[in-house]
This record gives C-alpha cells, sequence and structure tokens, in this order.
C-alpha cells in the first residue's frame, strides 16, 4: 500500500484534511451488491438520467432502467448480489465508517 501512495491518497478523501475532498465513484465488477444493506444504501451510485421500473432506456446508454448499475449476467438493470460477494468487496471498497463520506460504489 505504501508503493502506490494509498495512505495520502486515504487523506485526501476525508474532511478536513487541507483538500478540497472528491467524490469517487467505484464500479465493482462482482456479482452485485445488496441494494438494501445499511452500510452501503447511501453509498449506490444514482444514473441521474435513468427514471427507475419505466423499462425504457431513458439515458440512451443502451441499458434499461439502470438507476444503480446493470446485471451484465442476467442483462437488467437490477444489480441485486444474489451471492453475496460483490456486497463483500462494494463494503470493503466504501461502508460507511468513520467520516469518510465521498465514496460511491456502481
Amino acid at each position: 500500500l505504501n508503493q502506490i501512495g494509498m495512505e495520502r491518497a486515504w487523506e485526501h478523501l476525508r474532511p478536513g484534511c487541507g483538500a478540497t475532498p472528491r467524490p469517487v465513484t467505484v464500479a465493482v465488477l462482482d456479482t452485485g451488491v445488496d441494494l438494501h444493506h445499511p452500510d452501503l444504501e447511501a453509498r449506490l451510485w444514482t444514473n441521474p438520467n435513468e427514471i427507475p421500473g419505466n423499462g425504457i432506456d431513458d439515458d440512451g446508454n443502451g441499458f434499461v432502467d439502470d438507476v444503480h448499475g446493470y446485471d451484465f449476467v442476467s442483462l437488467d438493470g437490477n444489480p441485486q448480489d444474489e451471492d453475496g460477494h460483490g456486497t463483500h468487496c462494494a463494503g470493503t471498497v466504501a461502508a460507511v465508517v468513520g467520516d469518510l463520506h465521498e465514496v460511491q460504489i456502481m
């Protein structure tokens, strides 16, 4: 972690670090994410150009109802985790802990 400057990068995400924290969106390519997990709900990326549940590709990106991402296995806009592994990975990236508030997961 020292070789990639992890601690320095982490400090730039923390409020009061002297730098202006910028939101970071991390795409987790795995088995999905538990969209109702209490530590992750507030961290879900939301596609501002998609209307949930209307069956239309509102933003014209080729994916229907991709409000919080896309399920490339089931080919739908519901990335709900059926396995648990993706939720574990997403939690490692963005669980609500301490005062780190600028990470979203897709």
